[in-house]
């Protein structure tokens, strides 16, 4: 098989969103031909640690584990992670000898890591930017001299990365357009590979059992700043809901956020509503399949597609969609026969959904076949696809 080295900070046993995504390219890139090596962080500096995502590493993988730098002057990981990474990489790559490299960010400054390799080695490398980098922080104008500095740099580090780049890879079509707009000239290397699911993580998954109809949301609350979220128009409509003596309960599975158990609380809805706090992704599956509907919300800025929604779509249950026409995953969302599109500022709509769906009793169909373009493994034979073609040129 030939090599291929893997660069990704976020990597099992470390819990959170960002690990899923090299964790399944890893599990199904041998079966195309290609023999990962991943080069990470040591267990000790992630926050937050999953050991049942460990099932998904072949046991024969070679990992490199790497300590991070010590320091309060620096607060950015990627920058305390890259002494360390140029320190061992070049006896890591003379070793293991792989024929490409990949990187995925964030942490975005580990990128550097690509021209640097290519310069010295001759081997090509692929960025892939689970989030924007550059794009981000023009949407959020720099107001401190610290962040205006760390603008200034990413302004010239971003476009050194991506134009050494073989292959650029977005997760969603609309980030990778809108990249396309800033870097013409580099367009025909930008490409998009979605997040997707895993059918094998679903198979022995026991779902929780709720007592009454539970609407259940997982992972962070989008922050809105210039407008009211679709999360208080949710909870208004819970709180209408009761009104009219419906028993409809919400459940939230992630780290347990103040300003939402304040909002609740002031609107009078907490007896309604469980935090549940941050659970294991295979404890977070099973409230997903025990779920009478799941909640999926879009973002203020519209960046993308939430990874949560494709393991929506493998839970088979019923989905309420709080979002607007322009959202990058309103087309996904539309494909689904169990999902329900909202207009996010219409409480009155949203509490009439929530009560035909509480009638209804809503039952997926099993022979509905899941869509096959968002299959982990249909997704990583995509990758697959592309280290050939950079290989071949």
């Amino acid at each position: 098989m030939r090599k291929i080295l893997i660069i990704a900070w976020s990597f099992p046993p470390a819990g959170g969103v960002g690990v899923f995504r090299p964790a399944k390219f890893v599990k199904f890139l041998p079966s195309f031909g290609w023999e990962p090596v991943v080069v990470t962080v040591k267990e000790e500096f992630y926050y937050w640690i999953d050991k049942s995502l460990i099932k998904d590493i072949p046991p024969n993988v070679n990992i490199y584990r790497l300590p991070i730098w010590k320091t309060k002057i620096i607060n950015d990981e990627g920058i305390r992670w890259l002494p360390f990474l140029f320190k061992d990489i070049r006896k890591i790559i003379k070793n293991k000898k792989p024929c490409a490299i990949y990187l995925t960010g964030g942490p975005f400054y580990p990128l550097l890591l690509g021209p640097v390799i290519k310069k010295q080695f001759k081997l090509p490398y692929i960025v892939d930017l689970r989030d924007p980098w550059r794009l981000l922080i023009t949407r959020q104008p720099a107001k401190s001299i610290k962040a205006k500095v760390e603008n200034f740099l990413v302004n010239i580090l971003e476009p050194y990365v991506l134009r050494n780049a073989d292959k650029v890879i977005f997760t969603a079509d609309s980030m990778r357009k809108e990249y396309a707009l800033v870097y013409k000239k580099l367009a025909n290397k930008f490409i998009t590979i979605t997040n997707g699911y895993d059918s094998e993580d679903f198979e022995y998954i026991d779902p929780v059992k709720f007592n009454h109809f539970t609407i259940v949301y997982t992972g962070k609350f989008e922050d809105f700043k210039k407008q009211k979220s679709p999360y208080e128009f949710l909870f208004e409509a819970i709180k209408m809901l009761h009104l009219k003596k419906l028993n409809i309960h919400f459940v939230h599975v992630g780290e347990i956020e103040p300003k939402i158990v304040n909002f609740v609380r002031a609107i009078g809805v907490n007896d309604f509503v469980t935090f549940a706090g941050p659970k294991s992704y295979k404890e977070t599956l099973a409230y997903q399949k025990g779920a009478h509907l799941l909640l999926v919300t879009g973002s203020e800025y519209r960046k993308g597609i939430p990874t949560k929604l494709f393991d929506y779509i493998a839970s088979r249950r019923p989905i309420l969609a709080l979002i607007s026409p322009d959202e990058p995953f309103f087309e996904i969302i539309t494909k689904i026969p169990y999902a329900k599109i909202i207009d996010p500022e219409n409480p009155l709509k949203i509490t009439r959904v929530i009560e035909e769906f509480e009638q209804r009793n809503f039952n997926i169909n099993k022979e509905f076949k899941l869509p096959e373009e968002y299959e982990r493994k249909y997704l990583t034979k995509k990758l697959a696809q592309v280290l050939e073609g950079i290989i071949k040129n």
